[in-house]
């Protein structure tokens, strides 16, 4: 008896993940933000550590072929200068 519990109660479980991974359709449309002009830096503030906020210390963000990049090429050793990058726009472009 305990044993088809625990089996019915498995199947029960499996089956509402699917149908709950199923059900997910994406029927709206999606709004999405254009954060990136893919032309400059305009709308982005960045913080790498041990330097000032929005000093770009030795390049290290780059935009390539419209594509914005991290770059660490230009330092000597890295030092543990992570660098985070923020946009403070919340418009499109």
């Amino acid at each position: 008896m305990i044993m088809k519990l625990t089996r019915l109660l498995t199947v029960s479980i499996v089956v509402l993940f699917f149908a709950a991974c199923t059900n997910q359709q994406t029927t709206k449309e999606e709004n999405w933000i254009q954060l990136f002009n893919g032309k400059d830096l305009t709308g982005w503030d960045f913080k790498i550590s041990s330097f000032e906020m929005n000093d770009n210390y030795k390049n290290t963000f780059i935009l390539e072929d419209g594509i914005l990049k991290a770059n660490y090429t230009e330092y000597d050793t890295f030092r543990n200068n992570y660098a985070h990058i923020y946009s403070h726009s919340s418009e499109p472009l």
